[in-house]
């Protein structure tokens, strides 16, 4: 009966504590600050969710293809119309397109409010180059593009007899420097290397002998000398180029009926 009577005793004067506690302006003050808390994070989401509905990617823009349509570098980046502009991440469309041996820079960005804007820099094919399993159109760097059934006219041809990287780089640089002389446009040219001091260009049948470095220099004296050479109108052997100070002039020793 004591223990009842002390229960009670206790339990009537915590009473008046709790209603103080909960009854306090602090107290009031913190539920509000909660409650306009949780008001204003629910308000955000809601507002989040309709923005991202708002920002659907509707259309695409891609700058600076020339070799892949607009719909292959679409394709290369694995994206779909109606997702959220909010949702994509422009580092990871840029690795998958990198992926593409034609695409060697690519900047992505959004333009609001449903367009996704690719701008890309594509490589540029220098030659083809000839493998047992077949014709390559490779870029300066060497890095094969894809494989090809038949060879442009206007690329020269590089056939190598040694995996050798410096030969490779070396016949490379040539190629470049064959494509900017006019006078080896609408010719067959081959780029023929065994070594490097052996490098040799091939152009309609014609051999001519080139060495190592030197090759605008090298080719513009072939140049120069074109109109003597087919004035002359006789067979020739080769052409040798390598010698700093002089070119020689081989005749065929074929007879012409």
């Amino acid at each position: 009966m004591r223990n009842k009577k002390k229960k009670a005793k206790r339990h009537s004067r915590l009473i008046p504590l709790v209603k103080g506690l909960y009854g306090s302006r602090a107290f009031r003050r913190f539920a509000a600050s909660v409650l306009v808390m949780t008001v204003v994070i629910f308000s955000l989401f809601y507002l989040y969710g309709e923005i991202k509905q708002r920002l659907s990617l509707r259309s695409f823009v891609v700058i600076g293809n020339t070799h892949l349509s607009d719909e292959e570098v679409v394709s290369l980046m694995k994206i779909k119309h109606g997702v959220s502009l909010l949702d994509i991440d422009s580092a990871l469309l840029e690795k998958q397109l990198l992926r593409s041996a034609w695409i060697k820079k690519v900047l992505i960005r959004k333009e609001l409010p449903h367009t996704l804007v690719v701008k890309v820099k594509e490589a540029r094919p220098v030659a083809i180059l000839r493998k047992k399993k077949g014709l390559f159109l490779v870029d300066r760097e060497g890095r094969i593009l894809e494989r090809l059934e038949q060879s442009p006219s206007f690329l020269p041809i590089l056939e190598l007899k040694d995996e050798n990287p410096y030969l490779y780089k070396q016949v490379l640089i040539l190629a470049q420097t064959v494509r900017r002389f006019d006078y080896f446009n609408d010719r067959e040219v081959e780029i023929i290397a065994h070594r490097p001091e052996d490098i040799s260009l091939k152009v309609d049948g014609l051999l001519i002998k080139v060495g190592k470095g030197r090759y605008r220099e090298k080719l513009e004296h072939l140049v120069s000398l074109k109109d003597r050479i087919e004035s002359k109108k006789i067979p020739i052997e080769y052409i040798d180029l390598r010698f700093k100070k002089r070119v020689i002039i081989r005749p065929s020793k074929r007879i012409v009926q």
